[in-house]
């Protein structure tokens, strides 16, 4: 379960491909995922988090976020770019 609370999602692993993504973030200030979207080419998928607001504290708290994509989709998708506080991070996907 990966450490995930509440009951599993029903997936059609035959038609779907899920993604996992970790980060950690503050425990007082957590992220919400912004509206991901897919490249005009259809190669990069772009994860934009939340921007903390106000006074956060300093602890490290481990969260995932599952993203699911139809596989004729998916299996086009080269690069994910993770976007927190402005900064932008690629990330290689390796089929």
């Amino acid at each position: 379960m990966y450490g995930l609370q509440g009951k599993r999602p029903n997936v059609d692993f035959d038609g779907k491909i899920v993604y996992f993504i970790g980060v950690y973030e503050s425990g007082s200030c957590p992220y919400t995922l912004k509206k991901v979207e897919l490249s005009s080419d259809r190669k990069t998928l772009t994860v934009p988090l939340s921007e903390p607001k106000g006074a956060c504290t300093t602890d490290a708290t481990p969260r995932t976020f599952v993203i699911g994509l139809d596989k004729e989709t998916a299996n086009e998708i080269e690069n994910v770019v993770m976007v927190r506080s402005g900064v932008e991070t690629k990330l290689p996907l390796n089929p």
